[in-house]
């Protein structure tokens, strides 16, 4: 059984990817089908973002409409989003740290240190 496809849009935000680039090519979707070999209906199904393509689904429509790297997808806050989730990530890790400390019979840290992490957790939001 095929795996989905990984999933860096929402089902609906990659079908009106998908759809975007179709057009932009000028094809219409029974051309993309013959060009990817994937039914008319199944594309028709994700572009409205009523079914997350099976990875070789995406694979295949993908080199349909002449896409070489799945990368080319990711909407454009993709790297701003990474960034944010890394630091969220580093954060929580350090306050999982400072909670074992505390658990070992040791203190949280002062007060401001206390208020910077916080800080630094609600940095763009």
């Amino acid at each position: 059984m095929d795996a989905p496809a990984p999933a860096v849009l929402e089902p609906s935000e990659l079908g009106r990817v998908l759809r975007k680039r179709r057009e932009a090519l000028e094809l219409s979707r029974s051309a993309l089908a013959r060009r990817s070999g994937v039914q008319e209906v199944t594309i028709a199904k994700i572009e409205n973002g009523d079914r997350e393509p099976k990875y070789s689904t995406l694979m295949n429509i993908a080199r349909g409409l002449e896409i070489e790297d799945l990368n080319e997808l990711k909407p454009p806050s993709y790297d701003e989003d990474m960034a944010i989730v890394s630091q969220l990530a580093d954060a929580l890790t350090e306050i999982t740290d400072r909670a074992r400390a505390v658990a070992r019979g040791g203190k949280l840290g002062t007060p401001s240190g206390v208020a910077q992490l916080a800080a630094r957790l609600t940095v763009n939001q």
